[in-house]
């Protein structure tokens, strides 16, 4: 758990506050953490000011609302900085990325498993007669006996394999030819289910690095690394109006020291990084 902390923020080199966070024990909250987080703009109130804060206002309905709908369909959920093991029977273990959430409909047949958010790491022994299929937006990963990571990302759904293979295939569409995946291999899918990457070759012990407190990054979206970095951070972020470099980067990150890592990002986005007072 971590320890309360002052809020934070990165700043771009014009000095404009970009990214905001307050640090607090996800555990046990304290009464005197700030509740929120001011970031100071110049004197006056414009129209423009107004235009920024209905933003805002609306952003968070978006984020809160479907954070509702998500916790309604979830059997499983983790905070951020939290992560968790699943056992959903003897041949079936998960293990949950902070943020993430899923749901689970088992019956006779198979085991369906939907991934709502974040990542979710699989251990699946083999057992033709009940396979598992993990469900990520427009795809589905049919698994008889592997280990594999499901993750959202800026693209849509990334799937890595440690281990064994896995059957993936769009849930809604005949005109999309499945492919195979196997162990030390990931790819990546858009939101229709099409394929946005080549079918890459990753070091198995990369894969949902997560799980030993670590982010290894390679050849990542910078969106993606960051919000790794957030999912796995005690307090509240605030992303403001910068926007990510499209390049991809690599990176190892300690997420045991999650705001040490988050100053070594912004370091690589040349943003400054500074802690906000009151």
């Amino acid at each position: 758990h971590l320890a309360s902390q002052q809020p934070l923020s990165i700043h771009d080199a014009d000095d404009h506050a970009v990214v905001s966070s307050a640090l607090s024990s996800p555990a046990e909250p304290s009464l005197n953490s700030p509740s929120s987080v001011d970031i100071k703009a110049s004197r006056g109130f414009h129209r423009s000011h107004i235009a920024i804060a209905a933003s805002i206002i609306l952003a968070i309905v978006y984020i809160y609302g479907n954070e509702v709908i998500i916790s309604l369909k979830a059997d499983y959920t983790t905070r951020a900085a939290e992560t968790r093991s699943i056992v959903l029977d003897s041949d079936v273990g998960v293990e949950l990325d902070a943020a993430s959430a899923l749901s689970v409909n088992a019956n006779n047949k198979a085991y369906q498993v939907t991934l709502l958010k974040g990542g979710a790491y699989f251990n699946v022994k083999a057992k033709e007669a009940r396979p598992v299929i993990v469900l990520k937006g427009a795809i589905a990963v049919h698994v008889i006996g592997t280990a594999f990571e499901v993750r959202s990302t800026a693209l849509g759904v990334a799937v890595s394999v440690t281990k064994g293979t896995v059957r993936i295939a769009a849930v809604n569409s005949q005109y999309i030819e499945p492919i195979i995946l196997s162990g030390g291999q990931k790819v990546t899918f858009g939101d229709d289910g099409r394929r946005v990457t080549a079918i890459n070759s990753i070091n198995a012990a990369d894969i949902a690095s997560w799980r030993r407190k670590q982010l290894v990054a390679k050849d990542w979206l910078a969106r993606d690394v960051f919000d790794t970095l957030k999912r796995h951070h005690g307090g509240t972020i605030i992303l403001g109006a910068w926007r990510f470099k499209k390049h991809r980067m690599t990176g190892v990150y300690d997420l045991k020291q999650p705001d040490k890592a988050l100053r070594l990002f912004a370091a690589t986005q040349g943003l400054r990084y500074r802690r906000l007072i009151g």
